[in-house]
């Protein structure tokens, strides 16, 4: 049995509760205020971004080691530096992207001493665990010039790349030939 005191609390609970669920329901009726308007979106006139010295100096070194006769290679260093060129934007944003170190080794297929040349441009804390090493992110600019100098261009680039796939597709099919056997 409830004495008539707390008869009188449940009482003013409810009738608190009534007044709280009177004062949501006013509050959905009534329309938000507007946003204020959005200010218009700011087109850039030219790309302002400077490099730095480190970048430039490796960007230039590998444009003036590229020998004259592949004009393929020389394209692809005009093309990848030339910042201010507006058709070539996409391409430009492609380039400010940073990579980790396994994937400059294995989609660019330069040894890790090349890798050990190039700034670290940032470096964040290693998702696998958070008490390893921070990892190092590098420039893909920098890191495709780096492989293409190595590899003579993006062609040579894609048949090493492609010739290191079938190596490896031939060496599972031999393995598991042998398994079978």
């Amino acid at each position: 049995m409830l004495t008539s005191e707390q008869k009188a609390a449940i009482e003013q609970r409810r009738l608190k509760a009534i007044q709280l669920r009177l004062v949501r329901e006013q509050d959905q009726l009534t329309p938000p205020p507007a946003p204020p308007p959005a200010p218009p979106p700011q087109v850039p006139l030219a790309n302002t971004k400077k490099r730095s010295r480190t970048t430039q100096h490796i960007e230039n070194e590998v444009c003036e080691s590229d020998s004259s006769d592949s004009s393929d290679s020389l394209d692809s260093c005009s093309d990848s530096y030339n910042s201010s060129n507006k058709t070539k934007n996409k391409k430009n944003q492609n380039q400010n992207k940073l990579v980790t170190r396994a994937f400059a080794l294995s989609h660019y297929l330069i040894p890790s001493s090349s890798l050990e040349v190039l700034p670290v441009m940032s470096s964040k804390p290693n998702p696998t665990n958070s008490s390893f090493k921070p990892m190092k992110l590098y420039s893909r600019s920098l890191v495709r010039a780096r492989s293409y100098k190595r590899w003579g261009g993006r062609k040579e680039l894609k048949a090493e790349r492609n010739r290191r796939e079938l190596g490896s597709f031939d060496r599972k099919r031999k393995e598991a030939e042998a398994a079978m056997r």
